[in-house]
């Protein structure tokens, strides 16, 4: 079976990534960054936005990558200018092997009046957010 690469593996972390809204943080509405055959464009420079009951708005960037890539993509978040209101999240994505099978887990980083606080506890991701968000009826 051919393995997955970060660049195959970001369109199933982005859903989870929307799920991680939904679930975790209660967002009403979220909305994924469009992809188009050649070009990929992001919403504020993060790839899932959602909001909130109260209305404030919750970007998360999701990255599969290494640390670098973390700093990257925290300078871009930094560059927007974000309210008071709004939470803004850069997920690490992380798979672990566990014996014979394997764990998935956001690191979390918050962007919080100017300083990145990385959360002590990673949250689990289920495979079943790896498949895209039904639309409500």
């Amino acid at each position: 079976m051919k393995q997955k690469t970060s660049r195959n593996r970001q369109r199933e972390v982005e859903c989870a990534a929307e799920h991680f809204l939904r679930v975790h943080l209660r967002c009403v509405n979220t909305v994924r960054a469009v992809k188009t055959r050649f070009q990929r464009q992001d919403l504020f420079a993060c790839d899932v936005i959602g909001k909130t009951e109260s209305g404030s708005f919750v970007g998360m960037q999701v990255t599969c990558g290494t640390s670098a890539n973390v700093a990257q993509r925290r300078r871009k978040l930094e560059q927007v200018s974000w309210s008071r209101d709004d939470r803004v999240l850069l997920g690490e994505f992380r798979e672990e092997k566990a014996g014979s099978r394997k764990t998935y887990s956001f690191r979390v980083h918050s962007l919080l009046l100017g300083e990145w606080i990385v959360w002590t506890e990673r949250v689990s991701v289920p495979r079943e957010w790896f498949r895209a968000l039904k639309p409500k009826e």
